[in-house]
């Protein structure tokens, strides 16, 4: 995030060179398109995220209060057509934000729905194909905050 002095802030008028400063900074952090292809990173920063694991089944609920981070499933096997239901607790969930989930390990074929509400998230995973030895995949998650307004 940019770094900017403001009038208000400092009390008085700005300098020239805090002025340059302020649009130097500005310029630094900027988020850019060239040829098509955003450069500069799009995402949050290291801190944001963290990782938390089921203990004893696919269907106990995980605690992870981050915008951003992994959740490593219990380890079992699974039968075609599974669903487990879980849910995630995090007190930077609103009901308005999107929760994108992506599987970043396992050998199975995962697919996954969400419902999101205040507080927390509930993730279902449905495994279309047996997996015969067991694992424990692990989720990639993402909190995108958004506004009804």
């Amino acid at each position: 995030m940019s770094t900017i002095v403001t009038r208000t802030a400092k009390g008085s008028a700005l300098t020239w060179a805090e002025a340059d400063a302020n649009f130097n900074n500005l310029n630094t952090d900027k988020l850019e398109r060239t040829s098509g292809v955003i450069s500069g990173g799009f995402g949050y920063t290291t801190g944001a995220g963290g990782a938390v694991a089921q203990l004893t089944s696919r269907t106990t609920g995980v605690t992870l209060s981050k915008l951003c981070g992994k959740i490593t499933l219990f380890s079992t096997t699974t039968t075609a057509g599974q669903v487990t239901t879980f849910t995630v607790t995090n007190t930077l969930v609103a009901a308005a934000d999107t929760v994108i989930v992506t599987q970043q390990t396992g050998n199975g074929i995962y697919f996954f729905s969400l419902n999101v509400s205040a507080g927390s998230f509930t993730l279902s995973v449905y495994t279309p194909i047996a997996v015969a030895t067991a694992e424990a995949p692990v989720l990639n998650f993402a909190v995108v905050k958004a506004v009804i307004a």
